[in-house]
């Protein structure tokens, strides 16, 4: 109980001091301190059996990362000098990036990614003979593995990577064309719903969830705790609501129990923290990760090389489903410390935090005073792991990578109509 309330408290403390010090919500540190201490507490509520509490390792990990971590920012504010000038962004610097911007170009190019990711709708619809979500036997067309996409994959994955390039010409503050704004809000709509009836995967839902919140933050109107705790409350429907639609739950006569709803949002949080804690305090004949020595930083870009990625089977590491730390089979997700100690041991759980802290505050305030829309998109998938931090390991998935590409690459050919003409 006291581990429970501890979290909470130190959630609560952190909250309060960014409140009082006028500071941004979306402020990287803030982000992952509050959240992770915030789902940790959430955790500690123990309604899954298999939660049986944190070794002292753990805690010690956790608390010394989190700790490391706020001097990183802590530097980055003293130095820069922000104080309490990180709440708004420089949108007249970032409007006058645009004057020139081909937003009707960068339309077409959604619209040329959104074609893309129907072929690999149309391969989906071929290989299990309709919609996944409409099939007599969805609860197996809609699990992971049932399909292989084979060379599909990058086109059926890419659903969010077509949503933010839609998303981003949705806002009056950037995008003055009202005609388009309107189209782009149809179309993200449209990918959306295309991907849940294809492709029923939490995180790329999350994941439109995420960059929602933070554009809405920037260029609508700046959101409070109260407007997080609304998003935390949607996100745990998001997860028993796409349980549903993968037959995931018990049903009985199409109602789902409600101690089966309440269980697996549960499960999803707390899973992540006794991961952490079964890898680091690895039982009696239980397989132990050989550390990897920074390879898992450059692993999402070795997706994209075949040759790189039999380096890994061959020294028996971990891929992104972090085989050796699934204390439950089903759940293989786990926090962002994982990663980092399964890199360089305790030595990694010190630095690493340290320089993220840094290089994250530094781009993030460099951001609010000099913004482009290169930025924008850039933080919006960093705000992916921010968010997910106790979820989900940003670098070492070659789909982000895969995404942030694109967007740049798509916002740099709408720039190309900035190139001076003649006369």
């Amino acid at each position: 109980m006291f581990a429970l309330w501890f979290c909470f408290g130190i959630t609560a403390l952190y909250l309060a001091s960014v409140i009082i010090r006028k500071k941004d919500i979306f402020n990287p540190i803030t982000l992952v301190i509050s959240l992770n201490f915030f789902t940790l507490g959430i955790a500690h509520t123990a309604i899954d059996p298999h939660w049986n509490g944190l070794q002292p390792i753990t805690w010690a990990v956790i608390l010394i990362s989190s700790l490391t971590l706020f001097v990183g920012g802590q530097l980055v504010e003293v130095y820069t000098q922000s104080g309490r000038h990180d709440t708004q962004m420089n949108l007249s610097h970032l409007s006058s990036t645009l004057n020139n911007y081909s937003w009707t170009r960068h339309f077409r190019i959604g619209l040329a990614l959104f074609f893309i990711m129907l072929l690999g709708f149309s391969y989906i619809y071929v290989k299990s003979g309709g919609i996944p979500i409409f099939h007599p036997e969805k609860n197996l067309m809609t699990r992971s593995g049932s399909i292989d996409f084979g060379f599909f994959a990058p086109f059926v994955l890419r659903g969010p990577e077509v949503f933010l390039v839609f998303l981003l010409a949705t806002y009056k503050k950037i995008n003055p064309h009202l005609l388009m704004r309107r189209w782009a809000i149809v179309m993200a709509i449209i990918t959306l719903i295309l991907s849940l009836c294809f492709f029923q995967s939490r995180m790329n839902v999350l994941t439109c969830i995420v960059f929602i919140t933070y554009l809405h933050h920037n260029f609508k109107r700046q959101l409070g705790l109260r407007h997080f705790v609304i998003i935390l409350a949607f996100f745990s429907s998001i997860f028993v609501f796409i349980a549903i639609l993968r037959n995931q739950m018990e049903m009985g006569e199409h109602l789902f129990k409600t101690t089966e709803a309440l269980k697996l949002p549960y499960q999803y949080i707390a899973n992540n923290w006794w991961n952490l804690d079964y890898g680091l305090n690895p039982e009696p004949g239980q397989t132990v990760a050989p550390f990897k020595y920074g390879w898992g930083f450059i692993e999402g870009i070795s997706f994209f090389f075949p040759d790189a990625m039999a380096m890994g089977v061959a020294f028996n590491w971990d891929t992104i489903f972090n085989e050796s730390v699934v204390k439950v089979t089903g759940l293989n997700t786990v926090t962002w410390h994982w990663s980092v100690y399964n890199e360089f041991g305790y030595f990694g759980i010190i630095v690493f935090p340290l320089f993220f802290g840094i290089f994250i505050q530094y781009f993030y305030q460099y951001l609010k005073q000099k913004p482009t829309l290169i930025k924008v998109g850039i933080y919006s998938y960093l705000s992916i792991f921010l968010m997910l931090s106790w979820f989900e390991e940003f670098y070492q998935n070659a789909l982000y990578i895969y995404w942030v590409l694109t967007i740049v690459i798509t916002i740099k050919l709408a720039q190309a109509n900035q190139l001076t003409r003649p006369k």
